[in-house]
């Protein structure tokens, strides 16, 4: 299921798996996300977390922000799938944090630098993010006020959605210009759409 992202790296997708079984033993003790059962949680957030990597490629040495990344949705995922980035994951909830802080450890992840808190709290990640990913975190007028001023000039600031981004565009078209986006790309997953799923990929970049 994940070998195109992986491109024959054993290790890579060694990593996934143990970070799948890490979430399934966690999730029997505590609510980390919501999930019938593996092959769900295979599908629905980990190849989800994925699919960035179809339309939108992450050049050697870059940084990435991933706001607000719950269990690691997509930013442990990414940083497994790409280990010449470094990943910087945000979280304020606590259960969320120690699950990422265990996961770090088992897995080895030299590139990944975790942030217990809110985005607003680290002024020091100010114009540091060469892209921020967000996925199930809030509308696209809240996250790019929040996130603008962490990205570099040109920096991609990257949106997970359903079917109702477009909605979600057309009532924050304002917003997304008054912070200096415009819309670099709009993508429907086909591999989650084989899945029965509808799911898409939005790039806005930093002017």
């Amino acid at each position: 299921m994940f070998e195109r992202y992986f491109k024959g790296d054993q290790y890579g997708l060694a990593r996934i798996n143990e970070f799948i079984r890490l979430i399934d033993k966690w999730n029997k003790k505590i609510n980390l996300v919501s999930y019938k059962n593996t092959e769900e949680l295979k599908t629905k957030h980990i190849l989800d977390s994925l699919t960035l990597l179809d339309i939108f490629s992450l050049e050697k040495g870059q940084v990435i922000i991933d706001l607000g990344t719950g269990c690691g949705f997509p930013g442990m995922v990414l940083a497994i799938a790409c280990p010449e980035n470094k990943f910087l994951l945000v979280e304020s909830k606590k259960k969320y944090y120690m699950f990422l802080k265990k996961a770090v450890q088992v897995l080895n992840l030299n590139n990944v630098i975790l942030y217990y808190g809110r985005l607003q709290s680290f002024p020091e990640l100010r114009q540091k993010a060469d892209a921020i990913t967000t996925r199930a975190v809030g509308d696209i007028a809240t996250i790019t006020k929040e996130a603008a001023p962490f990205l570099k000039e040109n920096g991609m600031l990257v949106f997970y959605k359903g079917k109702n981004v477009f909605q979600e565009l057309e009532e924050h078209k304002v917003c997304i210009k008054e912070q200096g986006f415009v819309i670099k790309a709009l993508a429907k997953s086909k591999v989650l759409e084989k899945q029965g799923m509808e799911h898409f990929i939005l790039v806005l970049e930093k002017n």
